[in-house]
């Protein structure tokens, strides 16, 4: 049996915060749909196997139309914190660009930590493998909460994610 690929470290805000890749990916097919997704089961934070945060990854292809209902329905059926969703680059846009939806068993969420970073390390360290990279991959996720500039180094197995947030400054009245 041919060995997985390493899923190795991510890195979010001067933390080194590894991902351990848990299993081969494995086409399912949705119960609802005779369409196949390919999916991986990652562990993010982590580099010992079954350990750290469990993130699954759905890939979408661009021939696949998702509804919210069913990326819901496939995030329960995970049952992890976090389930992404993966959406392939358009075909007339640039390469290094996905939507990624992320769900809970519950809901969706505009932004979190842990499934951006696992995802980013998932999709670009493949991409830096399939190019040959030995350096840098820039790279951007569209979320909800906006877009989310990437960087992997290839030689450290590293992503960094510029987070979105909004920033509200505070005016003090005069004294």
């Amino acid at each position: 049996m041919e060995k997985p690929p390493q899923r190795k470290k991510a890195r979010f805000d001067h933390t080194t915060l590894p991902t351990q890749y848990l299993g081969e990916h494995r086409r399912d097919t949705m119960a609802s749909s005779p369409r196949q997704l390919d999916y991986a089961i990652i562990d993010v934070f982590t580099s010992t196997r079954y350990e750290g945060n469990p993130l699954a990854i759905v890939r979408v292809p661009r021939s696949c139309a998702l509804s919210q209902e069913q990326k819901q329905t496939i995030a329960r059926e995970f049952n992890l914190s976090e389930t992404t969703f993966l959406h392939e680059s358009e075909a007339d846009g640039p390469s290094d660009v996905w939507r990624v939806d992320i769900f809970t068993v519950k809901e969706e969420l505009p932004f979190a930590g842990h499934p951006t970073i696992g995802t980013a390390c998932f999709i670009l360290s493949d991409v830096a493998r399939e190019r040959g990279v030995v350096g840098q991959v820039e790279a951007q996720f569209h979320l909800k909460a906006g877009p989310v500039q990437l960087q992997y180094d290839a030689v450290k197995n590293t992503a960094k994610a510029a987070i979105p947030h909004n920033v509200y400054v505070s005016h003090l009245p005069s004294i």
